[in-house]
């Protein structure tokens, strides 16, 4: 019963065991969250931590999936910001996933 919920489950969300096992495995790294706290320190000179600010979004609290792929579309250029096609493009897929992780574990009413 168990394997059914999993599979009716990775049916509807979309995705592989794999995947799945890859995501929460990334989410709980507390490596991987630590370099992304490092890593921060560039985005928070812009991005609030709190709300938005002269137009530039808060980061904090958004979907791990989300932010990367906002990133990828900025680093493919599909996205158009010069600042933040820069920022992108100067970061590999581990940076931007441990970005991505530190920012989604953050409070955004903190």
């Amino acid at each position: 019963m168990r394997l059914l919920c999993l599979a009716t489950t990775m049916a509807v969300l979309g995705g592989t065991a794999t995947e799945y096992a890859a995501r929460a495995q990334t989410a709980t790294n507390p490596e991987l969250m630590a370099y992304g706290e490092y890593l921060a320190g560039e985005c928070t000179t812009c991005h609030q931590t709190k709300s938005s600010s002269d137009g530039i979004p808060a980061i904090t609290g958004l979907d791990t999936d989300h932010f990367v792929s906002a990133l990828e579309a900025y680093k493919s250029g599909s996205r158009t910001n010069t600042t933040m096609i820069s920022v992108a493009r100067s970061l590999d897929a581990e940076q931007i996933r441990a970005l991505a992780v530190y920012f989604g574990s953050l409070n955004p009413n903190k």
